[in-house]
């Protein structure tokens, strides 16, 4: 029986990746870099920053360190943080997404209920005050225990240490919890690859990917959209 949900972030309950897509753009047009978004979508997507700028910095095979790797982050950070605060919130396809921060429809409401069955808690590669800013503004930070965010842990989706650091998080809270009682709700096969790596089960929506790639990379459950009639969940 799952006790607690792990949900990712960018893709289940915003989806700001365009966002990200233009950060990445924007500070890497200086280097001559530029990439299309089905690129960045195949092989960066649910990526954490840090993990996205040393995929890019080795296609253009430059050499760099922690210092100019913090200091990439830190200019993406300065253009793409405010626009959290300034841009609406819309529901994706609702009307034009363009200018916008885009939620998924019923997702707040969903996350309300869920909270009720279940313990809540963010496993993902964004930064924690992304995080916690569009959580406010949504109305649901209440609804999590806890964020594990960049900077969290060492090794990036599609590894599982995200999930598992959640899991030793909600472990201190409640001891009595077995991993295989957690699920991660994903919308990437990335994602989806990290959520089984660590031993959990995944519901996976197709906010990013289709249901075949979802299910292909073992999500238990493949949903359209995150709607209160799923709970209490069968996985």
């Amino acid at each position: 029986m799952i006790k607690a949900l792990f949900f990712d972030f960018d893709g289940v309950i915003v989806d700001t990746e365009p966002l990200h897509y233009e950060g990445f753009l924007r500070v890497m047009k200086k280097f001559g870099y530029s990439m299309t978004y089905e690129h960045y979508k195949k092989n960066y997507l649910a990526f954490q920053d840090r993990d996205c700028f040393i995929g890019i910095l080795n296609e253009l095979n430059m050499k760099y360190d922690d210092k100019f790797l913090d200091e990439l982050i830190e200019e993406k950070g300065r253009w793409f943080f405010p626009l959290l605060s300034e841009l609406p919130i819309r529901i994706r396809g609702e009307k034009s997404d363009e200018g916008a921060i885009l939620t998924f429809e019923g997702l707040p409401e969903f996350v309300r209920e869920a909270s009720k069955i279940y313990k809540l808690a963010v496993a993902s590669g964004a930064q924690r005050n992304e995080i916690e800013v569009i959580l406010k503004r949504l109305g649901i930070s209440e609804c999590f225990m806890f964020i594990v965010a960049a900077g969290d842990y060492v090794k990036g989706k599609p590894d599982p240490e995200p999930y598992l650091t959640a899991y030793r998080k909600l472990s201190q809270i409640i001891s009595d919890i077995d991993i295989s009682e957690c699920a991660g709700v994903e919308d990437s096969f990335f994602g989806v690859k990290a959520v089984k790596a660590a031993g959990m089960k995944c519901l996976a929506v197709t906010n990013s990917y289709s249901r075949e790639i979802l299910s292909e990379y073992g999500a238990d459950l493949v949903v359209g959209k995150l709607s209160v009639d799923l709970l209490p969940l069968r996985l």
